[in-house]
């Protein structure tokens, strides 16, 4: 009985389980720096983000695209690691750097600066370490 209460509730699981999203690929360079990238840019994409990720490679990232510039708005929702959060205009030039805290039982938001068309998330510390200047500009290619 209790295997078949198990199996019933694997299989409800399975069925309204949301299906993770797929995000396209990409390479993005800023200041001589080579970043494998994952893009979100639908809405569906952009909800997700990092969420529940145990790990980020050391030189990989998210670019969330947004379809207008203005002040952008991220919390770390289900997020279990510290981020750096670049925002960029629509000339693709770094406007405001941020480092994001995991497990923020405030759900804190962090607001960009000056409007801004892009997002890149990458490991915490990431932009100071690598000394990227606002102003800095990236280009990218999607796979």
């Amino acid at each position: 009985m209790k295997s078949v209460f198990l199996l019933v509730i694997c299989l409800v699981s399975i069925v309204y389980a949301k299906p993770s999203v797929q995000f396209k690929k990409g390479i993005l360079e800023i200041g001589g720096k080579k970043i494998s990238i994952e893009i979100a840019r639908s809405d569906d994409e952009r909800s997700q983000g990092l969420m529940n990720r145990k790990h980020l490679d050391k030189n990989a990232g998210m670019l969330f695209i947004f379809e207008q510039e203005h002040k952008l708005s991220f919390w770390m929702k289900n997020t279990l690691i510290p981020l750096s959060i670049g925002f960029f205009d629509r000339n693709q030039r770094l406007v405001d750097v941020q480092e994001m805290v995991p497990f923020d039982k405030e759900q804190k938001t962090y607001e960009s600066k000056k409007p801004a068309l892009y997002a890149l998330e990458m490991n915490a510390k990431w932009f100071y370490e690598n000394k990227i200047p606002l102003g800095t500009k990236f280009t990218f290619t999607e796979k």
